[in-house]
């Protein structure tokens, strides 16, 4: 004889049932036991009254009420429930390993004894809760206690995670070590996904959720705080700089801006945007922006003229316009040395090739000094003003060493011997031409032989002592031609060299040879190659300086104002030809094109709505100011706060807009790739334990009167039962 159904549901087996198999067991015996036995005619009726008693349409039972409790007494329960709350989450994961093994057992055991035979393992999650509930922990009485349960014991889940990825990054396993480290990444994360998957699943639980909806809900509520935020973060970083594209220039200008000056840009310099730019323009014209945006630029001066010095004292402490016009003038002096003692040298083989003791007519000498000095013809009187008293005096100097040089020793008038030719010794011709050729070099601009008349005679001179090589054979002539041909190239530099170097003052000598750099680059490249490279490294530091000196409208009081614009303008103005034979290829010539792109990104930044006169700015001022004031007073007769504050809001508002558009912290974010947070391993491991622990409402936690979703649609529970939703 079949049991009575009020004997079936006090079996354990029934209580073991989830709410649904229970429900699917009382139809099932209704339909089996009871049904059979009713007519058919009364088969409705019966199932009323059966639902009524048992089930569906049953008698309304009243929730039970939670007992009073003292102060004392709540506080040591929510202490208890943190408790157990705590210890369910530290073991979840463990669990969820240990019910691996014994779903194993279990289904072994099934197959070898068959199924409800024998000893079985309980699931960890519900043999913890039991052996809690046995140690006298308390358990959650209503809905928001057990949800935020699952929400704590998320949280300890996440904990154990991290507990777990410590032991394991100590293991000598390269493989258990990377996943114990990629288990204690991302805390914070950790923490915040479980706290809201712990919520989601819990929530879902208590609307009758299934352990399918439950381990859904749990899923997708650990993702909201990684994807929201995420998706948060990405849209922020578009709003400020576009899509990739964007970030790109970002990140590129952040890295020129760093690597040429040491500095940051601001927001409209980092992206080139005409909408950034419009709004950093608006922003330093306007009252409590300004002075952020002025104080930003002088740090971004002040970073580039660091820069700019550090790469001069690099080349040449204290570099400077007097030390760069010294620099010049020692080096073209040790030029001048170097090249009298080749000079010397060269001259002194062509004098060993040379017949010892030969004079050397001087024939084209005299002839070209012939010519300086010679008559106008038809005009005798204007004649005298064009011949030069010191050409003249040379000439008759020459004349009477030659007559000198016919004269034979002990010559009488009874024996006449014949006179010598009129020729000098070589020595003399080489130090006059020598004599000669250092009035070229060193002669002023108001030397009172014109530059053309000595030419004219050293030429004359070498050509008498090549005339005299070649005559002693091909010995001297080639010594001849190399030491003229090497005298010839040098003296044709320190001639050109000559014009930078005769001046007053070492500044002046800077600024000739700096002179001409717009056109090209050929008197500082004359005065760089004649340089050593130490002195020609002073001329760079001196340039270098020069470049951003702010121009005498914008410069302060010590003179050492640093202005990017100029240094964009001087930049541009001098040829390129110039500016690699000043600067090369060495840091100085990298940092030139940096700080010239980076004043360049600065004046493009500058020009959206620009208004030179500056009234722009004064109106804005004025404006704000004005509302200030009129705010106060009205503030003051009408003793409402609004005015003032509606006021103030303008310049409070744009001070912290330009603090914004200045923070590297908001670059850094903005030029920086959307990522998924760390810690998504130890999240997943923590949503894994919450699968494990899923289950269905307890009966006896479920509460009276409430609507809950079962596989048959959704009921009101009474307590003993279920009645269809209203």
């Amino acid at each position: 004889m079949p049991l009575k159904w009020n004997e079936v549901i006090q079996k354990p087996e029934f209580k073991a049932l989830s709410p649904e198999d229970q429900e699917a067991a009382r139809a099932q015996y209704f339909n089996e036991v009871v049904a059979p036995q009713v007519p058919k005619e009364h088969i409705d009726v019966a199932r009323s009254q059966f639902d009524g008693e048992y089930g569906i349409g049953g008698s309304k039972v009243q929730a039970p009420t939670a007992p009073e409790r003292s102060t004392g007494q709540e506080v040591m329960r929510q202490l208890g429930l943190t408790v157990r709350h705590g210890i369910a989450g530290l073991a979840a994961l463990p669990g969820m390993g240990a019910d691996v093994l014994g779903a194993a057992y279990n289904k072994s055991a099934d197959l070898v004894a068959g199924e409800g035979n024998g000893f079985r393992f309980y699931p960890t999650a519900r043999a913890l809760q039991a052996n809690m509930s046995r140690l006298g922990l308390p358990e959650p009485e209503n809905a928001t206690e057990r949800v935020v349960g699952d929400a704590s014991s998320a949280v300890a889940g996440a904990g154990g995670s991290v507990a777990l990825g410590k032991l394991l990054a100590g293991s000598a396993s390269s493989v258990a070590a990377n996943v114990g480290t990629k288990l204690q990444q991302g805390i914070g994360a950790q923490s915040a996904a479980a706290a809201t998957g712990g919520t989601a699943a819990g929530v879902t639980r208590e609307n009758g959720g299934g352990i399918g909806a439950q381990i859904a809900a749990g899923l997708i509520g650990s993702l909201v705080p990684a994807v929201g935020g995420a998706t948060a973060s990405e849209f922020a970083r578009r709003l400020l700089r576009g899509g990739e594209a964007g970030r790109q220039q970002m990140a590129e200008n952040i890295e020129r801006f760093q690597q040429g000056a040491g500095t940051m840009p601001s927001l409209a310099q980092a992206t080139g945007g005409r909408g950034a730019q419009a709004m950093e323009s608006a922003l330093a014209k306007t009252p409590g922006g300004a002075g952020v945006i002025s104080k930003f630029a002088q740090r971004q001066a002040d970073d580039m003229q660091a820069a700019v010095q550090k790469v001069a004292d690099d080349l040449a402490p204290e570099a400077s316009a007097v030390n760069a016009g010294e620099a010049i003038q020692r080096g073209v002096r040790a030029f001048k040395e170097g090249f009298k003692e080749t000079q010397g040298s060269l001259y002194r083989e062509l004098s060993e090739a040379l017949p010892a003791g030969k004079p050397i007519t001087v024939d084209r000498t005299r002839q070209a000094l012939a010519e300086m000095v010679s008559e106008i013809d038809g005009a005798p009187n204007l004649s005298k003003w064009f011949k030069n008293a010191k050409i003249q005096g040379i000439q008759k100097a020459l004349l009477d060493d030659l007559d000198l040089s016919t004269q034979v020793p002990g010559q009488s008038s009874v024996m006449p011997k014949a006179p010598a030719p009129a020729a000098l010794p070589f020595e003399a011709i080489k130090k006059l031409r020598t004599l000669v050729g250092n009035e070229i070099t060193d002669g002023s601009l108001v030397s009172d032989v014109p530059r053309s008349k000595w030419r004219a005679l050293y030429g004359a001179l070498s050509e008498d002592l090549g005339d005299a090589a070649k005559a002693a054979g091909p010995r001297a002539e080639a010594a001849f031609t190399k030491a003229n041909e090497y005298t010839a190239q040098h003296m044709q530099r320190l001639d050109e060299l000559s014009t930078v170097i005769n001046r007053d003052a070492p500044e002046k000598v800077f600024l000739a040879a700096i002179n001409g750099t717009a056109e090209g680059d050929t008197i500082i490249r004359r005065v760089l190659m004649a340089l050593p490279a130490e002195e020609g490294k002073k001329v760079t530091a001196a340039v270098l300086q020069r470049l951003g000196r702010a121009v005498p409208g914008q410069q302060n009081a010590e003179g050492n104002a640093f202005s990017a614009n100029t240094f964009l303008t001087n930049v541009s103005k001098m040829s390129q030809a110039a500016r690699e034979t000043i600067f090369g290829t060495t840091d100085a010539g990298e940092l030139v094109k940096k700080i010239a792109k980076i004043a360049e990104t600065q004046r493009e930044g500058s020009k959206v709505f620009a208004n030179p006169s500056g009234t722009a700015a004064a109106a804005a001022q004025s404006a704000v100011g004005g509302g200030v004031g009129m705010g106060g007073i009205m503030a003051a007769t009408s003793g409402s706060v609004l005015p003032l504050a509606s006021a103030v809001a303008v310049p409070a508002a744009a001070n912290v807009g330009a603090r914004v558009v200045t923070s590297p912290r908001v670059l850094r974010f903005a030029a920086s790739k959307t990522a998924v947070p760390q810690g998504a391993p130890g999240t997943v491991t923590s949503s894994l334990a919450r699968m494990n622990s899923a289950a269905e409402l307890d009966p006896s936690q479920r509460e009276v009167g409430r609507v809950y979703a079962t596989p048959r649609g959704r009921f009101v529970w009474v307590g003993n039962g279920w009645r269809p939703e209203q």
